[in-house]
């Protein structure tokens, strides 16, 4: 009877390894490898308060404060429908970025309208 007690005991044992590691491979497959937390897609759409071209990194700021993101060499950077380069990007233009974490995948970039001059009279 023990051996088959301690038999019962080894097979539930396994099974419950093998499901717990079989769990574990799952969820690191949904997760981001070097993070270990799920990657959030959001869009930034604010104006552009610092550029940094050596790091890659854009402050911009929003309705409810300012955000840093990194723009590397896969974001697709346009101005006007054209392809651009962070070296076109310049503090006060109105970006709107789609993001993976702090990880620009897409950037627009409109240049703010010059001012009108003043009527005269």
């Amino acid at each position: 009877m023990k051996k088959v007690i301690t038999g019962v005991v080894a097979v539930l044992l396994a099974g419950g390894i093998v499901l717990v590691s079989g769990t574990a491979f799952a969820a690191k497959k949904a997760y981001a490898a070097d993070s270990g937390q799920k990657v959030k897609s959001h869009v930034v759409k604010g104006t552009v308060e610092a550029v940094d071209a050596a790091t890659g990194k854009i402050t911009v700021k929003t309705k409810t404060g300012s955000v840093e993101i990194t723009c590397g060499s896969t974001c697709k950077m346009e101005e006007k429908g054209k392809a651009c380069t962070l070296a076109d990007v310049a503090v006060g233009d109105t970006v709107t970025a789609k993001c993976k974490g702090s990880d620009c995948v897409s950037l627009k970039v409109m240049k703010p309208k010059a001012p009108k001059a003043p009527a005269k009279k």
